[in-house]
């Protein structure tokens, strides 16, 4: 998976019934050859795993629907960002723009929508509303 930082996905050695997880790759210090051999899993696929975050931190607590409302003044730039890949773009009457997808990752999120300042409302879920709510700035000279 690449987002800010790229991850190689998988499950420990010592733990192979155990849930899948994400390894920053650039912390891996070294590697050594085993003997040891498996087998990926043919039912895996990658990029059904990677639409369950929004980032690469997935949390099945978190998983649910984001809506995501933009101000008029930013629905044209928002348009142009693809926010997850199974978004859904709503235009509304008075010009802002609603973004739908299901996901998790409520902290990457936070830390995206802080480039937006005021110009984004989350609309669910709540628990992200309450993250971002007192963190919306009006003084950015621009968005993201």
């Amino acid at each position: 998976m690449i987002g800010i930082r790229r991850y190689l996905v998988a499950r420990p050695t010592t733990d192979r019934a155990g849930p899948l997880r994400h390894f920053v790759a650039e912390k891996i210090e070294r590697a050594e050859l085993t003997g040891e051999v498996f087998e990926r899993d043919p039912g895996f696929d990658i990029h059904a795993h990677a639409r369950k975050a929004f980032g690469a931190f997935q949390n099945d607590s978190e998983f649910g629907e984001v809506i995501w409302k933009f101000k008029p003044d930013a629905a044209p730039h928002a348009r142009t960002f693809l926010f997850h890949p199974a978004q859904i773009l709503e235009d509304q009457s008075d010009g802002s723009l609603i973004v739908r997808f299901w996901a998790s990752g409520h902290m990457e999120m936070c830390w995206h929508l802080y480039m937006w300042g005021d110009k984004v409302e989350v609309v669910a879920p709540e628990a992200l509303r309450r993250m971002v709510e007192t963190h919306q700035r009006s003084d950015f000279p621009s968005l993201p």
